[in-house]
């Protein structure tokens, strides 16, 4: 793993590069269960566009691009406060804005297969 100037934590394989600070940009903190991972989305972003960027960080460096969508059945995603879960097909078309998540916290937790 390294880190890039924005201050992620990504995998080699790599996520697009966030988006530069200011106005339509949030920051979202994503819990992963080794570690924490602050990054810059825009406000206009779709959920699902937080579930790529996890299944990003949690593939293995074998794991392809296209392979996300059975990726997302492996972890899910929640916010801590209020208590709530991130469906993929629920909001997968949702703003960030729009489904709150402006500034927040997200716990990223593996499922057991």
């Amino acid at each position: 793993m390294k880190g890039n100037p924005n201050g992620d934590i990504i995998t080699a394989s790599c996520a697009p590069p966030a988006p530069a600070a200011g106005a339509g940009v949030t920051r979202i903190q994503f819990r992963f269960p080794t570690r924490r991972v602050v990054r810059r989305v825009k406000k206009d972003a779709h959920v699902r566009d937080l579930f790529r960027f996890a299944a990003t960080v949690l593939a293995r460096p074998h794991t392809a691009v296209s392979s996300h969508a059975k990726a997302w059945d492996a972890f899910e995603l929640a916010t801590p406060h209020p208590a709530k879960s991130l469906l993929p097909d629920a909001l997968s078309l949702a703003t960030v804005e729009a489904a709150g998540l402006l500034n927040s916290v997200i716990i990223v937790r593996e499922l057991e297969q």
